[in-house]
């Protein structure tokens, strides 16, 4: 009788043992059911997807990508995919994809979109989705013009309003900033000497304000004596872009110093605590996203 209790005691064991390591593996585990369409069936045996891309600008014309992720939908971990080259997914999943981006990787690359796909049961599959050439901040120029709108220092006495401006201008066909993130994922940065300005009376672009934000954590003053105030800007192409910033100079004092803004372009990452895709000039932590410098123009209030 003793013996069967203990036999009986093991056997307890060993089925608690088995039920506590299921519950384990479904809590670190994406059920692909999920996110899968049950009622269908596939007898393919190993149906192929290819994704490319080719260049908004000039259609018919490939447009270099690298890197690139999917993952199931609602998975924790993404894979790294190269454009052109043939994946084996199960079909009927949905699964999330980004072209030029990987986990680690989020400055200088060319400019693609965030989307989801259901996988289908075809031999060979096609998805194609278009690209924008990249513009870094070397080949991004700035000037700045003054209230008569000439390339030129401009004078403000104590107490004066007046509108100055900068235009910037990315190189043909190419783009500062991810179209595919809004119509202002970039992030301008206006820095004034903090005694001798007013707040900003107006930042706009079109005439219409740019909204205000925080200032991003990569941003380092020019100038300790300076203070710094960051808005949304659209992309910037090739067709050029103005900012048009109206200041007041202090009423008590001169100005003797010149001011600064700093653009940086904003595109898709992933979010390293969340695994997340997120648009944005820079990660959770600060570090660059977009491009892996901003474009500082001075304004000539000196010269």
């Amino acid at each position: 009788m003793k013996q069967k209790n203990i036999l009986f005691g093991i056997m307890l064991l060993l089925l608690l043992f088995v039920g506590i390591m299921a519950y384990q593996s479904d809590l670190f585990s994406v059920d692909i059911s999920d996110n899968s369409d049950s009622t269908k069936t596939c007898d393919l045996e190993s149906p192929e997807l290819t994704f490319s891309s080719y260049d908004a600008e000039n259609e018919g014309q490939a447009v270099s990508s690298s890197p690139n992720l999917y993952r199931v939908k609602g998975a924790r971990t993404w894979n790294s995919m190269t454009l052109g080259t043939a994946l084996t997914l199960t079909p009927y999943v949905d699964y999330e994809v980004i072209y030029g981006a990987n986990t680690t990787d989020h400055t200088d690359n060319n400019h693609g979109d965030y989307f989801e796909y259901t996988s289908k049961c075809i031999i060979s599959d096609l998805v194609e989705q278009k690209m924008y050439q990249v513009e870094d901040e070397s080949g991004l120029t700035g000037t700045f013009y003054d209230a008569d709108d000439d390339a030129s220092a401009e004078t403000f006495t104590a107490g004066q309003s007046q509108t100055v401006s900068v235009k910037l201008q990315s190189g043909v066909d190419e783009y500062f900033g991810n179209p595919y993130c809004g119509d202002k994922p970039n992030i301008v940065v206006l820095e004034l000497n903090s005694t001798a300005w007013d707040k900003p009376n107006k930042v706009s672009v079109d005439g219409i304000d740019l909204k205000s934000v925080g200032i991003p954590q990569r941003h380092t003053l020019d100038s300790t004596g300076n203070i710094a105030y960051a808005y949304e800007l659209p992309v910037i192409t090739d067709a050029r872009e103005t900012i048009e910033l109206t200041l007041t100079a202090d009423s008590d004092a001169g100005i003797s110093d010149d001011g600064e803004i700093t653009v940086y372009a904003g595109s898709w990452y992933v979010d390293a605590d969340t695994g997340e895709p997120t648009c944005g000039v820079e990660d959770e932590d600060g570090n660059a996203v977009g491009t892996d410098a901003g474009l500082a123009v001075t304004l000539d209030f000196t010269s």
